[in-house]
């Protein structure tokens, strides 16, 4: 007879005792983290809303529990954002009780930011000691892409914490052998995948690895503890999955092809980004999506920085746009690994410091390879995500160094020396604090050379830990001249870095805070929406008057894409995005739309106008995923009533808006009557594509590319051709950034 037992929340061993830290050491670990609570909040309100995108989305989730559970974009619960809810539930929460504002959408990262490096060290200095728990927590809070973040409406800080948090409960399952804390690990993961998806993913064979490793018990049990970890984290993201593919009232999840989480996970944001953007969602119809949620556009250089991660290859986050945001440290984080494995291989047995080792570093290796190689929809500041485990690594250095004999100084002193070199070649690419391109090496190679005669002299070795301790501060130091030179200045919205302000297009309008502003390239596409917070969508004359004529309606009108509507619904208007973030979702058909306007639902439509850089066109979303409907914007046109806006709002920027009350059977009789448009470029516009002149400054300049720019009058670019992309890129401050009444 076979008897089955159920699994205990019982050690089978005596675990390593864990003894309470002093009160100095929570002492300085608490004002670690409350410093970086103060960097990341300082002058935080300069930022503005942040990202508009999720800003908008945050202020509809606001006005009802149906918005807020299903994390709807616009206050009438047609649409999400192309992201799942945590981050977005934490922001509307935090604008709920603070009141909506700058302040209380940013707050949310920077307490994530924070209670991260607390988390970390707390986590490290478990098993490895006070100095490398210090260390690995001044090392993230002087990181600059995690300081980024952390001052970002962008969901990554948020995730960061759910990344450190999930190492943290893995920590605390070896020291206990609890099963509980594998079901806390799993659930946060689970958190983790709720805030950006499959990029949680990244932190689960390390927390495996750790687990067998590091758990001095039977294999059965840290197979359980495993079994928890997956069943925790399947549990809790498979519920949000289920929630929405399975309720009859779920808005269009953005960024899919057929409205379905399901759909996003493993497309758009899932293979989708590692393989390239042909594989599963995102925009259908329009240009790429390339923005807040968005994929690699041509318009990835913000102030010269390619936001878009540049060439796939190995040495992708040392390039000049990544490499001074996280791998100031990382020949010292490389060193660690290797002797860090040393160590575990040679001690031959499943402790707590072998399964740390393991963790960071699996976790870093993956996360590395993964972003590197990611041939999809890459931003360079989704690096973010390993910081915490180059930081944590940085710590167990210290720890290695300061218990090792006289191999480990001359190995840190050759590493030492080697990191003067790498952050010579990141300094010297910034034309900013050249000072330190002589002060960082002078430093990190005083402190090479008093850590090898230490390795001889035993007298001098007794300033072993004072050497330390100034060498971190030297390889420290110039990150934390980013980080300061961020602090002063108000944070691109939707890219988050940290870095000198030369070169950095600033303030409201511009590339770096106001988008491409309110002409943009085409209607359909980057035009009117911006992408920060200086940006307009449309005239509030204009809004306003359709408010005025609109009673029982849930949006006073309907427009193309989220970047035109979502300043509007930032401002407190409710707006429709028909086709997602850049219009290329197929969210809106002619039989829905009919169904909205017979139903009093809609009244208004716009299909977009005003001025752009080569006349629009109908706009994305009438493509693919809606190939058996015809264009939506052709549709309006055909069987709707123009509005007359004379004097109302800007003359030179007004939409062009439609009344449709009462004419669903006509936008139905119009889709029979209209062919089927498929692909993702828009229809041509109705003055046969006589758009803006194109620029002599931006002529020479693509005619330099190889490009003919004269076909640019006939419409808007092919933004999915990698020659005008590149050429768009090359020619940036040539192109048109805030239309008519911009700069």
């Amino acid at each position: 007879m076979i008897t089955i037992t159920a699994p205990t929340d019982e050690p089978t061993e005596q675990p390593l005792p864990i003894g309470e830290p002093p009160r100095r050491t929570r002492a300085f670990e608490a004002t670690i983290a409350l410093a970086a609570l103060v960097l990341n909040s300082w002058a935080l309100s300069r930022n503005g809303y942040g990202n508009v995108y999720y800003a908008a989305a945050a202020r509809s989730m606001t006005s009802s529990w149906h918005n807020f559970i299903y994390a709807s974009y616009d206050a009438g619960g047609f649409i999400t954002p192309d992201k799942p809810p945590f981050a977005l539930w934490v922001q509307a929460v935090s604008a709920k009780i603070f009141g909506f504002s700058s302040w209380s959408l940013l707050l949310p990262s920077a307490i994530a930011g924070a209670c991260s490096v607390w988390l970390l060290i707390v986590t490290v200095r478990r098993v490895w000691g006070r100095p490398a728990g210090l260390a690995a927590g001044i090392a993230l809070a002087l990181t600059p892409m995690m300081f980024a973040v952390s001052r970002s409406s962008n969901p990554d800080a948020i995730l960061v914490l759910t990344l450190v948090a999930a190492t943290w409960t893995a920590e605390r399952a070896i020291a206990t052998d609890r099963y509980r804390w594998s079901v806390i690990a799993g659930t946060v993961v689970g958190l983790g995948f709720l805030t950006k998806m499959l990029a949680a993913g990244i932190v689960l064979p390390a927390i495996a690895a750790a687990i067998v490793i590091g758990l001095r018990t039977r294999w059965r049990r840290s197979f359980t503890h495993l079994a928890l970890i997956g069943a925790c984290f399947a549990g809790v993201s498979g519920a949000w999955v289920a929630l929405i593919d399975l309720s009859p009232n779920s808005p269009f999840v953005g960024g899919s092809t057929d409205g379905t989480a399901w759909n996003l996970v493993f497309g758009y944001n899932g293979f989708g980004r590692v393989f390239g953007a042909g594989v599963g969602g995102g925009a259908q119809g329009g240009p790429p999506r390339g923005f807040p949620g968005g994929g690699a556009g041509p318009f990835g250089s913000i102030g010269g920085i390619d936001q878009f991660g540049g060439q796939p290859g190995v040495g992708r986050l040392f390039n000049a746009d990544m490499g001074d945001q996280v791998m100031w440290l990382s020949v010292i984080v490389g060193v660690t690994i290797i002797a860090g494995l040393v160590v575990a291989v040679r001690g031959r047995r499943r402790d707590a410091r072998a399964g740390s080792i393991a963790m960071f570093s699996i976790w870093l290796i993956v996360g590395y390879l993964l972003f590197a190689f990611a041939e999809g929809i890459f931003h360079n500041y989704y690096v973010s995500a390993i910081a915490p485990a180059l930081a944590a690594l940085v710590g167990i250095g210290v720890a290695l160094v300061l218990e090792g004999g006289r191999m480990a100084r001359l190995i840190a002193a050759a590493s030492v020396a080697a990191t003067a070199a790498v952050q010579l070649i990141l300094l010297r690419r910034v034309a900013a604090f050249e000072w330190l391109r002589v002060a960082v090496p002078v430093l990190l190679g005083l402190t090479a050379l008093s850590l090898a005669i230490g390795a001889f002299r035993p007298k001098l070795d007794r300033w072993r830990s004072a050497i330390i301790v100034g060498g971190l501060a030297s390889a420290l130091l110039a990150s934390a001249m980013w980080i300061g030179s961020g602090m002063g200045r108000a944070e691109t919205a939707t890219f988050p870095d940290a870095r000198p302000a030369t070169g950095v297009a600033d303030g409201p309008g511009g590339l770096g805070q106001g988008g491409l502003g309110q002409g943009g390239f085409g209607q359909g596409g980057l035009g009117q929406g911006g992408l920060g917070p200086g940006a307009t969508s449309i005239d509030t004359a204009v809004l306003d008057y359709l408010q005025a004529n609109t009673t029982t309606e849930k949006w006073i009108l309907a427009v193309r894409s989220s970047m035109e509507a979502g300043s509007s619904i930032v401002a407190g208007y409710p707006l429709l995005a028909m086709g997602g973030f850049s219009g290329g979702d197929p969210a809106m058909t002619a039989d829905r739309l009919a169904g909205l306007v017979d139903g009093g639902e809609l009244r208004y439509v716009s299909t977009g106008g005003g001025d752009s850089f080569a006349g629009g066109g109908g706009g994305g979303f009438g493509g693919a995923g809606n190939i058996s409907t015809g264009n939506i914007s052709t549709l309006v046109a055909a069987a709707c009533a123009q509005v007359d806006l004379t004097g109302i709002g800007s003359a030179g920027n007004a939409p062009t808006i439609y009344d449709c009350r009462g004419k669903g059977e006509a936008i139905l009789e119009a889709a029979k009557a209209t062919p089927a448009t498929g692909g993702g470029q828009a229809a041509p516009p109705a003055d046969g594509g006589a758009g803006r002149p194109v620029s002599a400054e931006l002529t020479t300049c693509l005619t330099g590319q190889g490009i003919d720019a004269t076909v640019f009058g006939q419409g808007p670019p092919d933004f999915t051709d990698p020659k005008i992309g590149a050429a768009m890129q090359a020619c940036m401050q040539y192109l048109p950034s805030g239309g008519p009444n911009g700069p």
